[in-house]
């Protein structure tokens, strides 16, 4: 999620210069990609880019094309096929095997595509779905680029005039948009890329000593949104958490004053202090997606037979992923790996032991017609 805000930071300093730019979006995987449907990169005209549509083997070329499309103003899409066994031989292909469709539009100040968009899900922690027709309607009257938003409180906005393809659209997603996979599906002649827009993830950290540090590092690496709650005194505390996006000093008495959980929120008590732990799960509201509890798992026990109920919470302890943690920044690793686990619902097994794909697999058709506009095609990596 950190390369969201970065593409939007970015963005945003470009329009204020009055310079475009150029989105691409990785729209369609067949086989094995470094990133999935969803992952996107924003390119200046001087080509500087933030964000990636892979590992690094594709962002040469598409950053060529993006120029290109800056110029013409012409969105396109780029096909890379790296199963081409003449290029992996040669030495010029990544060997990844899979074939990787990446759709390519120009952006301004006056056409921001779906940057609003999702600009305004992460500020207003609002989650939105967001259709892009990636392939015209064969008639002229659906453009590529043309979209539509549905936002979680039944919301429509964008510029699919086609009133049969708009309501298709609304009908698939539904009114309030609940999580799916980004795909493209195909609507008659056109093709529409869907994919659902969510706030970072949130979470509350109870606790401020030096082992808390590390948890709030990792957890900004991967952008989500971070508070933390300590009691006093506080002296220092707000510089030893400095990258936090919320810091909160609550007295002994009322540990939770001034905490809001959001609905998907992940809580971690690091307290190391028992009354004050009895205190903050008697006060929590909400459920949240994941509660962890520093401790071994008899003080928990213990915790919990205090409290009495605390509805049907999945508490996590002994806290984090069995990674032979013993350091803080290796709890911390521990910490934040079961966080993701749990809220992206894996196993957080070895890879190599998984009997499938890491991902699951879209087909892509057979034979698709080429799009409206610009189609290129490109049979292998171009680093």
């Amino acid at each position: 999620m950190r390369e969201l805000p970065e593409i939007l930071a970015a963005f945003e300093l470009l329009c204020a210069a009055d310079r475009p730019a150029a989105l691409a979006t990785v729209v369609r995987v067949d086989g094995s990609a470094y990133r999935r449907p969803g992952a996107r990169m924003l390119v200046a005209e001087d080509g500087r880019c933030w964000g990636g549509v892979s590992g690094g083997c594709l962002e040469r070329d598409v950053v060529r094309r993006a120029i290109g499309v800056i110029a013409t103003g012409r969105a396109m899409m780029a096909r890379y096929d790296t199963t081409d066994d003449e290029a992996l031989a040669a030495g010029v292909a990544t060997g990844c095997r899979g074939v990787v469709e990446v759709f390519i539009e120009r952006l301004d100040g006056r056409a921001v595509g779906p940057l609003g968009w999702m600009g305004r899900a992460i500020a207003e922690r609002r989650t939105c779905a967001i259709a892009t027709v990636v392939r015209a309607a064969f008639d002229g009257s659906v453009r590529e680029g043309a979209r539509l938003s549905i936002s979680d409180d039944g919301g429509v906005e964008g510029d699919i005039e086609e009133s049969e393809l708009r309501r298709s659209i609304v009908n698939l997603l539904g009114a309030a948009p609940v999580p799916f996979a980004a795909r493209v599906l195909e609507i008659g002649d056109v093709e529409v890329f869907v994919e659902l827009v969510a706030p970072p993830q949130a979470v509350v950290i109870f606790g401020g000593g030096p082992d808390v540090v590390p948890v709030v590092q990792m957890a900004k690496v991967l952008g989500w949104e971070v508070t933390v709650v300590a009691s006093r005194p506080a002296t220092g505390l707000r510089e030893r958490f400095a990258q936090a996006d919320q810091f909160l000093v609550t007295s002994s008495e009322d540990p939770t004053a001034g905490v809001c959980l959001a609905a998907d929120a992940a809580v971690v008590l690091m307290t190391h202090n028992f009354p004050r732990d009895v205190r903050i799960l008697a006060g929590l509201r909400g459920e949240p997606r994941y509660l962890g509890i520093l401790g071994p798992r008899l003080r928990t026990g213990q915790l919990l037979d205090e409290v009495g109920s605390i509805g049907h919470w999945d508490v996590r302890a002994p806290i984090g992923v069995d990674v032979g943690a013993e350091s803080p920044e290796e709890i911390a690793l521990a910490i934040v790996a079961e966080i993701q686990t749990v809220v992206r619902g894996a196993s957080a097994g070895f890879l190599r032991d998984r009997s499938g794909p890491i991902h699951e697999r879209a087909k892509l058709e057979e034979d698709r017609p080429s799009s409206v506009g610009d189609h290129a095609r490109g049979p292998t990596c171009s680093m």
